[in-house]
């Protein structure tokens, strides 16, 4: 069944980034889609290695959801770092992503970051963060504030999820993102991140006990 939302006037603890996730979740249905159900299930059966990664990147999570609700953008994507990168800023060469976003070198330039020898951005927290939210925030403009194309587009590109919707125009992704001809893997990128954000909800339900938060102070990182 569907997590119940708090109450309107429900104190949030600003100390708590599960809570404030929680109170500021506006894309996820715990009852919605088959797919998010088995990422839900899959998440579960490997709840010591997914309480192990929460724990690692809990400080980073705590940080990332600050710039995400001061533009207003969905709370979930604090938890889009897992889906993408583990929130590991793995650096890479080439023509390859990078960082917990894993921003691709013409995406991030797009956005503002810098990348070139001995320094990338995409590996800077605050940053690539900040990029991020901008990015998804356009994204989510492009796409009439529907906030699940957005993150579609995030992971296969705007044009790419154009094509997709002009082969079947009738289909949102409120309703019908599973039917868009995407590929599998933007499918699953899209429920894996409505299962997690699940699993904060109603962790009890999933076998998880999430970790404590401590407070953190980033660090540049570069190469």
């Amino acid at each position: 069944a569907a997590a119940e939302e708090p109450p309107a006037n429900a104190a949030v603890d600003d100390d708590d980034p599960w809570a404030r996730i929680r109170a500021g979740s506006r894309i996820t249905r715990c009852d919605g889609p088959e797919s998010t159900r088995r990422w839900i299930e899959r998440l579960r059966r490997n709840g010591p290695a997914l309480q192990r990664q929460l724990a690692a990147a809990l400080p980073q999570i705590d940080f990332v959801l600050g710039p995400i609700e001061r533009a207003g953008l969905p709370s979930e994507f604090a938890l889009l770092p897992l889906v993408e990168s583990g929130y590991r800023a793995l650096p890479s060469n080439g023509n390859r992503p990078a960082g917990i976003w894993q921003f691709m070198p013409v995406t991030g330039r797009d956005m503002g970051l810098g990348i070139g020898p001995g320094h990338d951005a995409r590996l800077d927290l605050a940053e690539s963060t900040n990029a991020a939210v901008r990015l998804l925030a356009r994204l989510a403009a492009s796409f009439d504030g529907d906030w699940l194309l957005a993150n579609m587009a995030f992971n296969t590109g705007e044009y790419r999820l154009r094509r997709a919707l002009a082969r079947a125009p009738v289909a949102r992704a409120d309703n019908d993102w599973q039917g868009l001809a995407v590929s599998p893997v933007t499918r699953a990128h899209l429920a894996r991140l409505l299962a997690l954000s699940c699993i904060v909800r109603e962790p009890a339900a999933a076998g998880i006990t999430l970790p404590q938060p401590n407070p953190y102070v980033p660090a540049r990182t570069t190469l």
